[in-house]
């Protein structure tokens, strides 16, 4: 967690969006290999996904947990058709 972010509590069904920065070298990854990079193979390059994991307490205090995995395509970042990578339980 960053040093600004504060612990923070949503409703059920409330959703909240939240951003992490990317370093320089990433975000030059990201420029070099453009649109038509990874369809192309450029530098060897295929793949790029995100992974992240979140775990929190619900109401009863039941700890729980969230994770996604996203993978890039198209300038962007898709969600990953695949349960034991893109879940919540």
């Amino acid at each position: 967690m960053e040093d600004d972010e504060k612990p923070f509590s949503l409703q059920p069904g409330q959703e909240l969006m939240r951003s992490i920065n990317i370093d320089e070298k990433l975000t030059n990854i990201l420029r070099l290999v453009g649109p038509d990079g990874l369809r192309l193979g450029y530098q060897n390059t295929n793949r790029i996904y995100f992974v992240g994991n979140a775990r929190y307490a619900d109401d009863l205090g039941i700890e729980r947990n969230v994770s996604v995995c996203r993978h890039y395509q198209n300038s962007r970042f898709v969600p990953v058709d695949d349960p034991d990578r893109e879940y919540s339980d």
